[in-house]
C-alpha cells in the first residue's frame, strides 16, 4: 500500500511569503490609486504635466482630502483656501461666521501639522491664526500661549535660508509686545524674540529693502523713530549700502 507523500517543510512558509507580497503590492497599489485620485482633485505636484488649475476651489480640495487626508499638502491647501475666502469676505461675514471661519483654518493648520510636523512655514501660519482668535474668553491664556509655542517651533524649524521668514517670526513678537506692559518681563522677553530673528532675516539679506520692509511693520505699534533705532535697529548689521 503506497504510502501518502509529505508535504515539503517549506511549502507553507512559501505561502505565507507569496501573501505579504501579494498584500504588499495590493497596498502600494491602493496608495498609488488614492494619490492619483486625490491629485485629479487639488494638485500638489509643482512639475505636474498635466493642465490642472493652481486654485482649486474648496469642493476640489475636500474631495482630494476624501481620497487622501493623511497628505499634509492637502490639509496646507485647504488652510490657504479657507483664508483667502475669510479675507475676501471681510466686511460682509458676521463676527459669528467669521470666528467659525478662522476655527476651520486652526483645525486644517493643526491636521497638517500633525502628519508633517517639520513644516516652518505651517507653524508661522498656525501661530498667527491663534493670535487672532482674540473673541474666545481664553484668549490669553489659552490662544496666545499657543501662538507663541507655534512661533517658538517655527524658528526651530526655520534653519537659516528664508529671511522673509524671520522677518514674520519677528513681526509676530513686535505684535506681541503689545500686549504686556513695557515694565513686564514679557515685553522685554518678545523684543529680544523680535530683534533676534530681524537681525537674522538681515544677515541673510543685507538690503535696503529688508531694513525697510521691518522699519514699516515697526512703526505700525511703536511710530517712534528714537525707539525703532534703539530696540530694534541698533541690534542690527550696519546699514545696507
Amino acid at each position: 500500500m503506497d504510502r501518502p507523500r509529505e508535504l515539503p517543510p517549506f511549502r507553507y512558509g512559501a505561502m505565507v511569503v507569496l501573501a505579504l507580497v501579494v498584500g504588499f503590492f495590493a497596498l502600494n497599489a491602493y496608495v498609488t490609486v488614492r494619490h492619483f485620485a486625490a491629485e485629479a482633485y487639488c494638485n500638489t505636484v509643482t512639475n505636474s504635466t498635466l493642465n490642472r488649475d493652481q486654485d482649486p476651489a474648496l469642493e476640489e480640495i475636500h474631495g482630494a482630502l476624501s481620497w487622501d487626508s493623511e497628505n499634509a499638502k492637502y490639509w496646507y491647501r485647504l488652510a490657504r483656501k479657507l483664508w483667502n475666502i475669510r479675507s475676501n469676505g471681510q466686511g460682509t461675514l458676521s463676527s459669528e461666521e467669521s470666528y467659525e471661519k478662522q476655527l476651520e483654518i486652526v483645525r486644517a493648520l493643526e491636521e497638517a501639522l500633525r502628519l508633517n510636523p517639520f513644516d516652518a512655514q505651517c507653524h508661522v501660519l498656525l501661530g498667527w491664526e491663534y493670535s487672532y482668535l482674540w473673541q474666545d474668553p481664553d484668549y490669553y491664556s489659552k490662544w496666545l500661549t499657543a501662538a507663541d509655542r507655534s512661533m517658538e517651533r517655527a524658528a526651530f524649524f526655520a534653519g537659516e535660508s528664508d529671511p522673509h521668514m524671520h522677518i514674520t517670526i519677528g513681526n509676530y513678537w513686535v505684535m506681541r509686545s503689545k500686549t504686556a506692559l513695557p515694565s513686564d518681563p514679557r515685553w522685554e522677553a518678545a523684543w529680544t524674540h523680535a530683534r533676534h530673528h530681524y537681525g537674522k532675516a538681515l544677515g541673510l539679506e543685507k538690503t535696503k529693502a529688508v531694513r525697510d520692509e521691518i522699519e514699516a511693520f515697526v512703526w505700525k505699534f511703536y511710530p517712534d523713530e528714537a525707539m525703532i533705532r534703539d530696540f530694534i535697529l541698533s541690534y542690527m548689521p550696519p546699514d545696507p549700502s
